[in-house]
């Protein structure tokens, strides 16, 4: 970590063991240029009326008045820092390195806790292993993203960041995200986290967080992870989950084929330009990873 602008309270030269207690969750708010989208987000996690946590607000060094809203916080912010990276992920890695909670959650700025008792309903009961998700609700439809997720499901999309919460463990035994996938680096993340079995992925049916939308996943395609992933899926996840995942893209890919003249065909008989071209199924996609407000 470099020599950026900082403040908080742990960086006013108060030391571990006579400050606060160990938190149970790190929540780590990657930034940059968010504007006034920070100020909700930083609510939703001070309004929690569970209250062993941090905030680790990490800016790419944002120009848009982003360091004056985080010294309006005071010490209501365990630490802040702004200064240049290498992306999202670099910002997460850095937020990572900086907690001391036993629980690592990422909530991007513009995105919101769902309810002021979440934490509190999340952790009412201890999870059994090192990982824990639940669902988000996208914002302006409302609809509930996603579900309960598979080794098979994780194949065609991912769960959403906001809706995770990982053991500090998982970072120290499977590694930090890895920056050679600046989009999809927290799938490829959790590829490792379902394949290991001592992870034990744990499924709550509650939603986690309001997603605003425009992650880093909605606005573009991670090349290095296209190229990788069935790379990527055979070390994870083992040979079995690739080969259904395969089969599951040719299948799709024969449907849509078939499906495409059909479709053409209506549309020219009843004039209609609804539809989706004749495509079945939308794009296998997670509504978006840990994006951050850009200018």
């Amino acid at each position: 970590m470099g020599q950026g602008i900082q403040g908080g309270f742990c960086c006013r030269g108060i030391p571990d063991d006579c400050s606060r207690t160990s938190p149970v969750v790190s929540v780590i708010v990657p930034t940059l240029n968010p504007g006034p989208d920070l100020e909700p987000t930083l609510d939703s996690i001070l309004g929690q009326t569970f209250r062993q946590f941090e905030i680790l607000v990490v800016d790419g060094g944002s120009t848009d008045g982003t360091v004056d809203r985080l010294r309006r916080y005071g010490v209501r912010i365990e630490c802040w820092i702004s200064e240049p990276d290498r992306g999202v992920y670099d910002a997460c890695n850095k937020g990572i390195t900086m907690s001391r909670g036993i629980w690592i959650y990422i909530l991007p700025a513009g995105d919101r806790l769902a309810s002021p008792d979440l934490l509190d309903a999340l952790f009412a009961v201890r999870p059994a292993g090192k990982l824990v998700y639940g669902n988000v609700r996208l914002a302006g439809t409302g609809r509930i993203y996603d579900g309960r997720f598979t080794r098979h499901k994780l194949c065609r999309r991912n769960i959403c960041q906001q809706a995770i919460f990982y053991h500090r463990d998982l970072f120290r035994r499977l590694g930090m995200f890895d920056l050679k996938y600046p989009i999809l680096a927290d799938r490829v993340f959790n590829y490792r986290c379902f394949g290991a079995p001592w992870v034990g992925p744990e499924y709550r049916d509650m939603v986690i967080a309001e997603y605003r939308g425009g992650g880093l996943s909605e606005g573009g395609e991670d090349v290095a992870y296209v190229q990788d992933r069935y790379r990527i899926m055979k070390e994870s996840l083992g040979l079995r989950f690739l080969v259904l995942h395969r089969l599951y893209e040719i299948q799709k890919g024969a449907v849509n084929a078939l499906a495409e003249p059909v479709a053409r065909w209506w549309r020219s008989r009843c004039g209609s330009q609804a539809g989706n071209g004749g495509r079945i199924g939308g794009k296998d996609e997670a509504p978006g990873g840990p994006g951050r407000s850009r200018e």
